[in-house]
């Protein structure tokens, strides 16, 4: 509960601080829907449908992300799996591409037998490699999890390893790559990965088509759960 009280705290801050400074510059704000229908393999294997929103106010040298999603599974119009999630990030430039960021996230994740997870995480990061059709950046930093799961309670101090590569393949098609690591430095056997390799294709100037496929892995899951989560998705993409 602190974490997320401190989370909140210093989104305001940051917030208030850049709209007293800028208020006479245009906003520049994009948000971003999806829905999805999915196929999962691991700790389930029911079709599923999805809904995630990702929203991003930039200012000169501030930004605000807020994201969302939930993931459901039904069999036989039975519930029988669920996830929901909600982050907020707030970044700031220092020099150059160099910037420092503040990221907070909450899951509660059925499939892997996640009842509540609150991850808060303070570091930098840095635009790695640009040319005219690629991206590289690259996040660091340490950070503190809470985790409640049906056998136990975690708390621990953690860091964080992320990189995102993105290329044009054409004018109106992308290729997207993330990868996150979070390491426990409580129990180094607690990792945790959150991968996803998306291609977008435009429709028109604001729907596009998305393929992904999701791989989560956890190294020491929840007893009667596997290591690893595949998903596999098409999803509607609406974004403004």
């Amino acid at each position: 509960m602190a974490n997320r009280r401190l989370s909140i705290a210093l989104t305001f801050v940051f917030v208030a601080f850049e709209a007293r400074a800028e208020d006479s510059r245009k906003q520049n704000w994009h948000d971003e829907g999806e829905l999805s229908f999915t196929n999962t393999t691991g700790n389930s294997r029911a079709a599923t449908f999805g809904a995630n929103n990702l929203f991003n106010y930039n200012w000169e040298r501030t930004g605000l992300e807020l994201k969302a999603g939930i993931r459901t599974e039904k069999d036989k119009g039975r519930v029988i799996g669920e996830e929901y999630n909600a982050s907020e990030k707030v970044t700031r430039k220092v020099i150059r591409k160099i910037y420092g960021y503040e990221l907070f996230r909450w899951d509660r994740d059925r499939f892997s037998g996640v009842r509540n997870r609150h991850g808060f995480s303070l570091g930098a990061g840095d635009e790695l490699w640009r040319t005219e059709k690629d991206k590289l950046i690259g996040e660091a930093g340490m950070g503190y999890i809470s985790e409640e799961r049906p056998d136990r309670i975690d708390h621990f101090a953690s860091g964080r390893l992320y990189g995102k590569y993105s290329r044009a393949l054409s004018k109106t098609a992308k290729f997207a790559q993330d990868a996150e690591y979070l390491h426990s430095f409580e129990d180094s056997r607690d990792y945790r990965i959150n991968t996803e390799t998306a291609i977008t294709a435009a429709v028109s100037d604001h729907v596009l088509l998305k393929a992904s496929y999701k791989w989560k892995k956890v190294g020491n899951p929840a007893p009667g759960f596997v290591k690893d989560d595949t998903t596999t998705g098409v999803a509607l993409v609406i974004n403004y």
